[in-house]
């Protein structure tokens, strides 16, 4: 198994915690943009210095995580 500085699995764990936390309200979060292919709304939730992209899927009650990414980073232009 890889072992990560603690520094790195600190924030790890701060990701997939805001994550599992999503499972109680994920509409809350930021809308980014709507994409006709996948025909529901991207939405993002900070995690400093992070952004999680994803989208819900209300009937099904499921949230799928697009994309990770730095803050510092550009915005994907498409998922």
């Amino acid at each position: 198994m890889l072992s990560l500085p603690e520094s790195h699995r600190t924030m790890v764990e701060q990701i997939l915690a805001a994550i599992e936390n999503l499972k109680l309200a994920p509409n809350r979060t930021v809308y980014q943009q709507k994409n006709r292919k996948l025909d529901r709304p991207v939405r993002s939730l900070p995690v400093s210095p992070y952004v999680i992209y994803f989208h819900v899927i209300d009937g099904e009650r499921i949230v799928q995580i697009l994309a990770i990414r730095h803050g510092a980073r550009r915005k994907p232009r498409r998922f």
